[in-house]
């Protein structure tokens, strides 16, 4: 298929993480914003409108913003999550009017049939974009990518070249807002433009129409983001009552920037950024002064007049023998403008975080649990960072020698707050996941919120125990919330998570504990990523046992990444594992990682039986021990897991191909009479077909058949489903998404483990 359309966003590359275990090594991906003109398939060209995101999968350099391209390629529906816990990215760019993307393996796919304009307004902004980064970096971060991609999110406005790692550390402390250029970057760009027109002793009048166009050139040269626009639309405001002499009005201000927003793109009022800027503003302005009296009248509780005095912000009087304890004049001038703006800003981070914190677990299922602190301890730096790159920026352009005194002084003052925020992401506890909350939950935080902060000042003493109350059990909801879906309600779940072309399973036993059969893929994304996300939904903090079949990647390439985040007490190989990797082998390492983790390495010989949890059996069928019998392929030297509760029982195959599947039958046969037989069966090596594959199901004789794949059942061609038969239940990981089979009270149900 080929899509025409016209490219609205700057196109990006995107290197794979050097941190995640993969089948293959990736290349760069290049990805953009396309606004849709037409597609051509086998019966010819159709218009078509609305907006997709193009991948290519191949770096492209000479592709600018607004070109009109024709790439070949696979249109694509974005798809809803596949496994319990993720995030919903279709959700996401739904928000943003996107509901389908475009793919294709080549740059050579890509045609460029008309570039923009070189003397369009366009071209001009991202020349000037482009010169004033080249400006700010070169000068001050020659040889310091992190740096110079704080600098340039906070300065210039140009989120996206943050690096993840980085990004990620803001999010677990806390401190995103600081890269998310917004009230406080147009804040300080005025300050520094009212600086500078005050050393040259400009009128009033003048000076706001110079701020003004600073602010003007902020909102167009930076990266298009709802809090840009609504600090900017805000700022402008300011100007013109500054100019006009009229009365600026903070609340209709802030109103007026919403609406003219929502005019321009009624879907920002789904999205995340549009609704976290403006509450964080309404925090400014409604919850900032509430809470700073709340710490105030706290102190005076507790008899400490003096402190409190520098977090009064109207609402709480200090008593007549209070103000005796510590008159104002007994303290200079200094000290205490300098103590108030540092209570001033405390009471801000706890109000900034108090606020945007139920969003945020809505959002993105997460809860920077120091957040207000580390926003605190880290607000100095950021400050004096934007603080100095806007006079590095501004002044340079005045007096060009002014950035090479400036440009050290930044890069150390950047460097000092990434390591800081780095140090601060390393506590433990620094950010609690839990399950996304429901909107009904969402909307109670906001109503209690809504009750503290405007219940009259006579009435709050009253409320005060019922509102904390509320927010103790909506937090404890949250937080308890996934603990309660690993439940000991007496049944045995086997989890067949979606991973593409892999196998991953996740078994919960009765009694609490957790074991992993496999957990690996040969897809292009991270295994690991998804089962740390379904092992968080599930509350499971450890995981007691992880049975690797055999040594192929995309069986056991997402335990080292789970194991780096959750404890697994030991992993499960058997005796000929070995016997198929040396020592420059992805499984050598494998093994040698698990060992430098401290994670206890058990060799299972032949047939095996494992006690974890009473009424549970667990056995391995295959494959014999490896002094009586060798098997020809890693493949077929896979571990076969028999999992029996109740009466009922599953079977899990790895990747055995036709050898090993004649050693159980021949098995079957003679000594050990149904030693197959079980209620659901893990489809050998992904649902392949082998000579004896139809003898193998018929002698299991499931009622429940499952294929681990990320083929679909339209793509294909092998026969299994034929094969499985129509009289048996069939289920596919990549239709399905995960699937889950629960043995309970003697019966076996199996859905699809969405919920």
């Amino acid at each position: 298929m080929s899509i025409t359309g016209r490219i609205i966003s700057a196109p990006k590359i995107y290197e794979p993480r050097d941190d995640v275990p993969r089948a293959y090594e990736l290349p760069p991906k290049t990805r953009f914003l396309l606004n849709v003109e037409s597609l051509r398939g086998a019966r010819g060209s159709i218009p078509a409108s609305g907006r997709a995101i193009a991948t290519v999968k191949e770096p492209i350099l000479n592709l600018p913003e607004g070109s009109r391209i024709a790439m070949t390629g696979w249109l694509y529906r974005i798809a809803a999550p596949q496994n319990p816990g993720v995030y919903d990215w279709a959700a996401h760019h739904r928000r943003d009017g996107i509901l389908v993307g475009f793919s294709t393996d080549h740059a050579a796919a890509v045609t460029v049939i008309e570039r923009p304009s070189s003397g369009g307004i366009r071209a001009v902004v991202e020349s000037v974009r482009q010169w004033l980064g080249r400006f700010l970096i070169a000068t001050s971060f020659p040889n310091d990518e992190e740096s110079a991609g704080v600098v340039a999110a906070m300065v210039l406005g140009q989120r996206s070249v943050v690096s993840k790692t980085l990004n990620d550390a803001f999010v677990r402390t806390g401190n995103v807002h600081f890269l998310a250029a917004s009230g406080m970057n147009v804040a300080w760009l005025a300050l520094v433009g009212w600086t500078i027109a005050r050393l040259c002793n400009i009128n009033y009048r003048p000076t706001a129409v110079f701020i003004a166009c600073l602010i003007v050139a902020f909102v167009v040269l930076a990266e298009p983001q709802p809090s840009i626009l609504r600090a900017g639309i805000v700022g402008l405001i300011a100007c013109l009552m500054i100019f006009f002499r009229g009365r600026f009005n903070s609340v209709n201000s802030i109103a007026f920037s919403a609406i003219l927003l929502l005019l321009i793109d009624p879907a920002d009022w789904f999205r995340a950024g549009f609704q976290l800027t403006f509450l964080a503003t309404i925090g400014l302005l409604h919850v900032y002064p509430a809470i700073s009296n709340l710490m105030a009248d706290g102190l005076i509780r507790i008899n400490r007049p003096n402190m409190a005095r520098y977090f009064l912000n109207g609402g709480v009087e200090l008593s007549i023998e209070q103000q005796a304890l510590t008159p104002e004049s007994a303290q200079h001038p200094f000290l205490r403008r300098s103590l108030t703006i540092v209570a001033q800003v405390f009471a801000i981070s706890v109000s900034e975080w108090l606020l945007t914190a139920p969003l945020v677990c809505f959002h993105f299922n997460t809860f920077a649990l120091w957040g207000a602190i580390d926003t605190f301890l880290v607000s100095p730096l950021a400050m004096l960072t934007a603080f100095i790159g806007f006079i590095t920026i501004l002044g340079g352009l005045v007096f060009p020698t002014l950035a090479g005194v400036l440009g050290p002084l930044l890069k150390f003052v950047s460097a000092t707050m990434i390591e800081f925020v780095k140090w601060l992401a390393s506590w433990p506890g620094t950010s609690l996941d839990g399950r996304s909350p429901s909107l009904i939950w969402l909307v109670a935080v906001y109503a209690a919120f809504a009750v503290w902060i405007y219940c009259p000042i006579q009435f709050r003493g009253r409320f005060r125990r019922p509102i904390l109350l509320a927010f103790a059990i909506l937090l404890a909801w949250w937080l308890a919330a996934p603990h309660f879906n690993h439940r000991k309600d007496g049944s045995l779940r086997i989890w067949t998570l979606a991973v593409g072309n892999g196998s991953a399973t996740v078994i919960e036993l009765p009694n609490g504990k957790t074991l992993l059969y496999d957990f690996g893929t040969r897809s292009s994304f991270d295994s690991g990523t998804i089962g740390l996300d379904f092992l968080r939904f599930r509350g499971i903090h450890e995981i007691d046992a992880a049975f690797v079949s055999h040594a192929n990647f995309d069986h056991y390439g997402g335990i080292e990444p789970i194991a780096a985040k959750v404890p697994i007490r030991k992993l499960m190989i058997n005796d000929q594992f070995e016997a198929f990797i040396d020592a420059s082998s992805p499984a050598w390492h494998f093994l040698q990682k698990m060992e430098q983790m401290g994670i206890a390495i058990e060799k299972i010989r032949g047939n095996q039986r494992f006690e974890f949890c009473e009424g549970v059996h667990i056995e391995t069928v295959w494959p014999p021990e490896l002094n009586e019998q060798r098997s020809p392929t890693a493949n077929d030297a896979s571990i076969v897991l028999r999992v029996e509760y109740g009466g009922k029982s599953m079977l899990l195959c790895g990747d055995i191909a036709d050898w090993a599947i004649g050693g159980l039958i021949a098995r079957d046969n003679s000594s050990e009479p149904d030693v197959l037989r079980a209620d659901a069966l893990a489809l050998p090596h992904h649902g392949s077909v082998v000579p004896n594959t139809g003898a193998f199901i018929e002698r299991v004789n499931p009622a429940i058949a499952i294929r681990s794949t990320g083929e679909s059942r339209a793509l294909t061609i092998n026969g299994i489903e034929q094969i499985v038969g129509p009289n048996r239940t069939y289920f596919s990981t990549a239709d399905g998404g995960c699937i889950v089979v629960t043995i309970g009270n003697g019966k076996l149900n199996i859905a699809r483990g969405m919920p």
